[in-house]
């Protein structure tokens, strides 16, 4: 066996269960006779972990398609497994892999993110009742504590004033509205739980630019610890003091 019928062999086998005999096989020979494929098949181990690891957190790896590709394809048999050729073996175990990460959810992109500062624009401008006015940050935590699928933080500026709150629906789950008087303007802060809205529970912040009429907002959305933020007003207002920084 030359080379390169080898490491499609390796290639192969590197898809089986450490147990499997036909993957001990492979190993019994690269130990005996390939000294120069104890690289090579450490790295394609460590590569399809990896790739597994990736696959359960739903994020493709950059080399899926590579590896995919790599799968050889033969028409003289190889070992078998079960009467199967092992080339097809391993297929249908990389198969099986990539339909699961396709049953994941996708991907964080603009569109949710855009979704989502929409609904936070709008709460922010459409007038409602407070469920609480001018309450201190303890009532606050104290009133929504069993709401909200998590610790519930209030921002430390100096410089706001918790005006009121009141619970919104996000797509059939509770948000939390706090509104906050920064001199004239006025900020809303929205706590939600991010997985309810599609998002990662970590995700780095950003910032969407909203008009509606003669309303030019920034809406800053981010997640951190299994919480999402999104903080809506006036580019001014968010800008020139430490609102979002407190947070």
């Amino acid at each position: 066996m030359n080379r390169r019928e080898f490491e499609h062999k390796m290639s192969e086998a590197s898809f089986l269960p450490a147990e499997d005999p036909l993957r001990m096989e492979v190993e019994s020979q690269i130990t005996r006779e390939y000294e120069w494929a104890k690289k090579t098949w450490l790295k394609m181990l460590s590569e399809n972990e990896e790739m597994r690891l990736e696959l359960q957190k739903g994020s493709a790896p950059a080399h899926l398609v590579e590896h995919l590709a790599n799968i050889p394809s033969t028409e003289r048999p190889t070992r078998s497994l079960w009467g199967w050729p092992l080339s097809a073996v391993a297929s249908a175990l990389f198969g099986a892999l990539l339909f699961l990460f396709l049953q994941k959810e996708p991907e964080t992109d603009l569109d949710l993110v855009q979704g989502i500062a929409m609904m936070a624009a709008n709460d922010h401008l459409v007038a409602g009742e407070f469920e609480l006015e001018a309450p201190i940050p303890e009532e606050v935590c104290a009133k929504y504590a069993d709401r909200m699928p998590f610790h519930i933080v209030m921002p430390r500026a100096s410089e706001a004033k918790l005006l009121g709150t009141r619970l919104c629906r996000w797509q059939n789950c509770h948000s939390l509205l706090t509104r906050w008087g920064i001199g004239k303007e006025k900020v809303s802060l929205i706590l939600f739980c991010p997985r309810s809205q599609g998002l990662p529970s970590e995700l780095g912040r950003q910032v969407v630019h909203h008009k509606k009429g003669s309303e030019e907002l920034d809406i800053y959305i981010w997640a951190q610890g299994g919480r999402g933020y999104a903080v809506a007003g006036h580019s001014r207002a968010l800008k020139q003091n430490q609102f979002l920084a407190s947070i």
